[in-house]
């Protein structure tokens, strides 16, 4: 029985806090990731429901501080999706023997959180990674390494909140950084895709980065498959906002006040910079939205080329930063047609009926105008 309606974002607190082990992770007919619970083995002791964001009155932070920012190594710029801002985080981390947080495909295409120990991790993180990562799985372990050190996780708002769920009250030694969100499709929307291009290995899967705008897999560095965002059936389906889960469609982060401590994202609608050069790849946006976060700022910002804007720059500028993007007529038919026909028939038969339709509307509006005439 799932315990859990539209609204769930998968982020797992529940199943993490089930005192029984009832809870279980699993597929629906979409394919994402929602809480099922064994009756036979539930003592109805509400815990999950108690962990679980979606129920609670969550403390939002309004950011009173915003940057524009890129890192000083090159490198970092043309391997990132932006700024390379969390692969400066991550490599300070290392350096002083903490702890960072971050998520990349593993071998069987499956999008997971993992604890970054080395340069060669670090490069892992690198880039934006377009489908649901598993960051229920590291919960516990964060909780466990901020005994003994300060830890930086950085995740969707969802999995922010499911994690700080999960830790409790608050931690001085953890920051959390959300990234601003356009929607996650559920992982194995991406898995199916790759199936269908009958690829069999590969090393890494990049949406944005050195090869911006691009499905890009790689096996033993070597590309085996490359397309644009609009060729590219999985690509152009994500970018439609078609293809995310139920969840994303009215999501309650999706606003200016934030759940974190810092939020990244691509800076849109930069203005003119007053005291710096602009870089030749995309800005990165800071915003700062604790004290806590705004002392870590302060820690990593030698290592980062800076400018500090107005925070309502940052945020105009940005859909996400305002509000959810609702649920659109794409998404709804890719829905009916999903459990039916699978993936890449769904988009594209989502695509001509949405062609149809459109031409039909333009059919009538025509006929109209001749009509009232």
């Amino acid at each position: 029985m799932k315990i859990t309606k539209n609204n769930c974002t998968g982020c797992g607190a529940c199943m993490i806090s089930c005192p029984t082990g009832c809870i279980s992770m699993r597929e629906n007919k979409l394919s994402e990731i929602v809480p099922y619970i064994n009756l036979e083995k539930c003592i109805a002791c509400k815990k999950c429901v108690n962990t679980c964001p979606q129920n609670k009155q969550l403390s939002y932070s309004t950011p009173y501080k915003c940057y524009v920012a890129w890192s000083k190594k090159s490198d970092d710029r043309i391997k990132s999706a932006s700024g390379g801002i969390a692969t400066v985080m991550a490599r300070y981390q290392l350096e002083n023997n903490n702890y960072f947080y971050g998520c990349d495909y593993d071998c069987n295409i499956n999008l997971k959180h993992f604890l970054v120990n080395s340069e060669k991790d670090i490069s892992k993180i690198r880039g934006s990674k377009y489908s649901q990562s598993n960051s229920y799985d590291i919960y516990l372990d964060v909780k466990e390494k901020l005994k003994d050190g300060k830890v930086v996780f950085v995740g969707t708002p969802c999995q922010v909140a499911g994690l700080k769920s999960i830790i409790g009250k608050s931690n001085e030694n953890l920051i959390t950084v959300d990234l601003v969100c356009h929607g996650t499709p559920p992982n194995e929307y991406l898995k199916k895709h790759i199936h269908n291009l009958n690829i069999k290995k590969t090393d890494k899967i990049l949406f944005r980065g050195e090869y911006d705008q691009k499905l890009t897999i790689l096996e033993n560095e070597n590309i085996i498959y490359q397309k644009d965002k609009t060729k590219d059936t999985y690509f152009s389906a994500f970018y439609a906002n078609m293809i995310s889960r139920n969840s994303c469609y009215d999501c309650k982060y999706a606003k200016g006040s934030r759940i974190s401590d810092i939020t990244i994202a691509d800076f849109w609608g930069l203005k003119k910079l007053n005291n710096i050069d602009k870089m030749s790849n995309r800005p990165s946006l800071i915003l700062i939205n604790t004290d806590r976060g705004l002392k870590y700022f302060n820690e990593i910002k030698q290592y980062l080329i800076y400018e500090e804007r107005d925070v309502q720059e940052g945020i105009k500028g940005n859909g996400r930063l305002n509000n959810p993007p609702g649920k659109n007529i794409k998404a709804r038919i890719f829905q009916f047609l999903y459990p039916i026909c699978g993936l890449d028939k769904s988009i594209n038969f989502t695509n001509i009926i949405f062609n149809i339709y459109i031409h039909i509307k333009k059919l009538r509006a025509r006929l109209q105008n001749l009509y009232s005439k």
